[in-house]
């Protein structure tokens, strides 16, 4: 029989990562969710068979292709003063250059293509028109589209001292929104979203869910011109898609633009100051971002914030993390350790479980549940014990 997969010499680590490691953010969570799936994509590069059809149509490509270009055309407050049918038509416009450049002949749609790129532009123009009604009262205004993260972009990568090496981060921010308030500038990352992802707080204990406050964090800390000393206001995720809402006929329009509006929220995680999070929200009434104040002015317990020092001790966390995964795999940390356990979410239908030989039946006990109210308290105590 096959034997179980395991770690490998600190020798064969260095031939395949060396000491020096250049990665993105992804690949840190990549690692964080199963050691042995990072070793097989990115260490022997073996790449999971795809199936061989794709459209563009069907592709969240496409969505944020089209959300940078109107972003970068028209900032922010412009969105939301263009008249519906110049929206309308400027989408059709930018979906017809984005098919051009993948398939020939754009113009001739089958039935079938004919309906996708109809269906896609009318979830773009929904987008579009939430993204530019919260701009339309938002401070926050975009200063920068696929920011990039390290080779010569604006913002320097993330850098990481290791025992063995370092870890560099890279990337591309998909828009960095800005705000200055009483001469102090911040920041905040968003990323478009076509499915439904949502920031679980908790999961940033265990290397997960990383990716936004890594990015946010490289900006704050190796901003250049515009991004140059900017505090950390927070990450979002503005879930690109506007699906058709199953709604009674006689629903009135109002209500039927409030639903269609909640489907659109915003989720992540943002500075617990009033004054920042009235510069996103004039009212603070969690109509766009997850943020709201009750009847006592205090935030409601809905409400996805943290100080300016939960935040750095977030960032803290973040590093070690990331110094963590660079002296482990130059240490030959691949063996298979996946974040819950071996559950049907990891194993079963992990792309490399062929390779892998171990018994997922679950015999290795999922990590413990972290709790919201118990994270910063764990952030502590894992602090005290590097320091001791």
């Amino acid at each position: 029989d096959p034997q179980p997969a395991g770690n490998i010499s600190s020798q064969d680590a260095a031939g395949l990562f060396g000491g020096e490691l250049v990665l993105s953010a992804s690949q840190i969570e990549d690692f964080y969710r199963c050691p042995f799936r990072y070793f097989c994509r990115y260490g022997l590069r073996v790449e999971p068979l795809q199936r061989a059809e794709f459209s563009p149509l069907v592709s969240g490509t496409a969505i944020h292709a089209v959300l940078e270009q109107m972003v970068r055309l028209h900032g922010g407050k412009a969105l939301g003063e263009m008249d519906p049918a110049a929206l309308h038509a400027e989408v059709v416009e930018l979906m017809n250059q984005y098919l051009e450049g993948l398939v020939a002949a754009p113009q001739v749609l089958g039935a079938r293509k004919l309906y996708l790129f109809n269906r896609m532009v009318s979830i773009l123009v929904r987008v579009l028109q939430r993204l530019g009604g919260e701009f339309a009262q938002s401070v926050f205004q975009p200063a920068g589209v696929e920011v990039r993260v390290g080779d010569g972009g604006p913002v320097e990568a993330l850098r990481v001292q290791t025992q063995s090496g370092s870890v560099s981060v890279c990337g591309s921010i998909d828009r960095v929104d800005l705000m200055e308030l009483d001469g102090q500038k911040y920041a905040r990352v968003v990323d478009y979203k076509s499915g439904g992802k949502r920031f679980d707080l908790p999961d940033v204990y265990y290397g997960l869910n990383m990716q936004m406050l890594v990015y946010l964090y490289a900006l704050c800390g190796g901003g250049k011109g515009q991004y140059a000393g900017c505090l950390p206001a927070g990450i979002l995720y503005f879930p690109a898609k506007a699906e058709a809402l199953n709604l009674p006929r006689e629903t009135p329009q109002q209500e039927a633009d409030a639903k269609q509006g909640a489907s659109m929220h915003m989720n992540g995680l943002l500075l617990r100051d009033r004054k920042v999070l009235e510069a996103m929200e004039q009212n603070l009434a969690e109509e766009y971002i997850p943020a709201a104040l009750k009847k006592d002015n205090a935030f409601s317990t809905r409400s996805l914030t943290a100080s300016q020092e939960e935040f750095e001790k977030i960032r803290r966390h973040v590093m070690r993390l990331i110094g963590e995964m660079g002296d482990g795999l130059c240490g030959g940390r691949v063996a298979p350790d996946p974040a819950d356990g071996g559950g049907p979410r990891s194993c079963e239908n992990c792309d490399y479980a062929g390779l892998c030989h171990n018994d997922r039946a679950g015999d290795r006990p999922a990590r413990p549940e972290v709790k919201v109210d118990e994270f910063y308290a764990l952030l502590d105590r894992e602090e005290g014990e590097k320091k001791a």
